[in-house]
Order: structure tokens, then sequence, then C-alpha cells
């Protein structure tokens, strides 16, 4: 049975359901809906948003599109009321402060498209997974970051970065993630997000934990393990750089140089280093997973794409399907516990990480590296913000 969740915080129980609202709880029978709310996590509901993998506007078909484009505009101009009179939405339910007329009529046009959505589109193989990447993006979205800018210097700071700098300030303090904006997979963030993603390294220092310190788990150049990872090979034991200096180039040159050879064979493809050809195996990798218009990565995901872009593109979306099933399991990990997990940056996720918890850190390094029968070298950093994060056992 259709229903539309009003908000997405989980003290804010309320659901519309056949021109109802039920405020407090969420009333039985209630089975597919437009997106996740926190309240809703331990039910089996079916969410239209992963069926289209598309906004609600880029969802909606041709005969609704007045109708909603009419709710939009309204909720925008609430919305900026709200923001001019110094509201934050983050702290307050959606419903205590919109008309009950425009929710009812807005949540039956969210729950007509739903409708279209699960009558036209085939439900993903890959459901649960998103599932689970749905609900720790909707997670991470209403955490607030602690930001404190006046620990950023900028005293020397170029004209570009001092704009770069009050871009972040004026941003939103919340990490929101839109986990359909790449081809690849990869998370991208969304317009009224903080920018986590892209924040320059001298502004990291600004992000600070809400717990006792940020817990980052980042893989050695992942990127090249994932060659391995697709070659089937083993993983070895110590940085991939060095390993390749020593068992690709015959200790001929350094570890600078090693890494700075093995990315420009990696993604030219004509390149004819023998050397870097003979152990990763450019040519076989393209030979399974590319079949002359798209590449299709072990986890069945497929990007079309011509043979230059063919090998970044498998590399790239693999690392990230690898990465993000990986955050669900250490998210999972965290249930029920204080620490929590803050963002994800490309290939590393950072936990907010309570003084309590810090003893499971080593099982959850464990758990991270470890992904089906393959052992990714792990990079374990601690700090006290975002910007001074060394390294750990």
């Amino acid at each position: 049975m259709l229903f539309q969740a009003i908000d997405d915080k989980e003290n804010c129980v309320a659901v519309y359901k056949d021109m109802c609202l039920f405020k407090g709880s969420v009333p039985e029978g209630v089975t597919h809906t437009w997106s996740y709310s926190t309240f809703l996590s331990k039910m089996p509901i079916e969410y239209a948003y992963l069926y289209s993998q598309k906004t609600l506007s880029e969802s909606c078909p041709d005969y609704l599109r007045d109708e909603l484009d009419q709710c939009l505009g309204q909720l925008t101009a609430f919305t900026t009321s709200l923001k001019e009179a110094k509201v934050d939405l983050n702290q307050h339910c959606f419903y205590d402060l919109m008309p009950e007329s425009f929710i009812v009529n807005f949540c039956e046009i969210k729950n007509q498209i739903s409708s279209h959505i699960f009558s036209n589109y085939t439900r993903p193989n890959n459901y649960e997974f998103l599932c689970d990447l749905h609900k720790i993006e909707k997670q991470i979205s209403l955490n607030r970051l602690r930001l404190d800018f006046s620990r950023v210097d900028i005293t020397n700071m170029n004209f570009a970065n001092r704009n770069k700098l009050k871009s972040a300030k004026s941003a939103t303090p919340y990490v929101r993630y839109n986990i359909f904006g790449a081809r690849t997979g990869r998370l991208t963030t969304k317009k009224n997000s903080f920018p986590i993603l892209n924040l320059n390294k001298e502004f990291r220092k600004a992000v600070l934990p809400t717990n006792k310190r940020f817990v980052e788990l980042d893989y050695n150049a992942f990127e090249i393990r994932v060659l391995l990872y697709l070659l089937d090979k083993e993983q070895p034991a110590q940085d991939i750089h060095e390993w390749n200096v020593e068992n690709v180039y015959n200790n001929t040159i350094t570890r600078d140089e090693a890494k700075t050879r093995i990315f420009a064979w990696l993604y030219n493809l004509d390149s004819k280093d023998t050397m870097s050809e003979g152990m990763y195996n450019r040519d076989q990798i393209l030979k399974k997973y590319w079949d002359g218009q798209a590449i299709t990565n072990p986890f069945g995901r497929r990007i079309e794409c011509d043979k230059f872009h063919a090998v970044s593109y498998l590399v790239q979306s693999t690392a990230a399907d690898i990465v993000l099933r990986q955050m669900i399991k250490v998210n999972k990990m965290l249930e029920g516990k204080k620490s929590f997990i803050a963002f994800t940056v490309h290939d590393s996720v950072v936990i907010d990480m309570a003084d309590e918890d810090i003893d499971l850190l080593r099982e959850i390094k464990n758990q991270f590296a470890s992904f089906e029968d393959t052992q990714f070298l792990t990079n374990v950093s601690v700090g006290d913000d975002f910007g001074n994060m060394t390294g750990a056992a």
C-alpha cells in the first residue's frame, strides 16, 4: 500500500496515507513509498526512488508535471520564507512548519509518481545494496557538522582560496550525497550540501568531530589494487608503489617515479610500457570487461563508453562499488553505538568515534580491509579535526 513519510528525522514520525495524515506512528499495511526516512529503518519498504534512480521531478510523468511544478514552487516559497526567518528546517518537524493542505496535496502527487514508477520500472538487481546505501546517505544528511572556520589561517591565502573559503562558510553544515550522481557509482554531493568532497585540504581543520576524534579508513593506492582484484591476483601486504618498484620495475626507479609511471600507463592506451603491462595486463582486463560498447564491472554495473574511457570507468566503478559496500558493513557494526559514520570522501570512510567505542576499531579495520576473499591493505588515520589526521596502528 502506498504512503509517504512527511519528514526524514527519527523523532518526527508522520505519514500520509489515503488523504489522511498520521502523526506519531506508522499505520499498518504500508509497503511502498518514494524514499527512505529514518523511522522506517526496521520496516520492509520498497522505495520508488531506488527503482527510477532519478529525482522526483525527473521521474514525474507528463500528465502530473503541472501539478508537481506548482507544488515544488509552493515548497520553495515556504522554505525560502522560513530561511529568511532564520528557522532551521533540520531542527524542526516539517509538518509543524507547513500548511496541512499543502502537505496532503504534495504527498498525494508523490503517491501518484511513486505508483507510476512501480508500474513502469523494474526492481534493480542490486536493490538491497541500494537500499542500505540510501539509508546511510539519509543518516549522514541529518548529522549536523561541527564547523569552526576560525581555525583556518587566512594570512597568506590567495584570492581564489578566499572565495572558496567564503563559499564553504556559507554552505549548509550538512553533507548531502546523491547516490546516483555519477556514472561510475561514486557519490556526489547535492547542490545544497556542505562541499566535503572538494573541500580544500587547508580548510579541513575547520571540520571537527562531535565525539572525541575522527577515524579515517583508507585503502592504500586503491585504483592499482583494483587492477589486481580484477585480475584475481593476490594483494601485496605492503605499499603498492614500493612493491611495484621491486616486482615490476626491478628496482630501477624510485617510489615516486613508479607511482607516476603506473598511472601514466594505466589511463593512456597508447602507452607501450611492457613492464607495467606484464604485471597488470590491461589488455586482458579490457577483453574480460569491455564488450566494445560498454564495460560491465564485477558488480553488474554497466557503463556505455568507448575504448579510451573503458579502463578508467571500470577501475573507478569497481572501486566505488567496493568502498560503498564496505561502508555499509562498517555502518552495521556501529548500529546502536555512539560512534557513527560522519562522511565518506572518495575511497575513504570517516567515523566520528566516541571513546566508549574505541575498542571496536581493530575489528572495524579488519572488516573494512576484508572484502570477500580479498585483503586490501588499509590505512587508519586518527585526528582531533579532519585536517590533522595521523596514521595509527
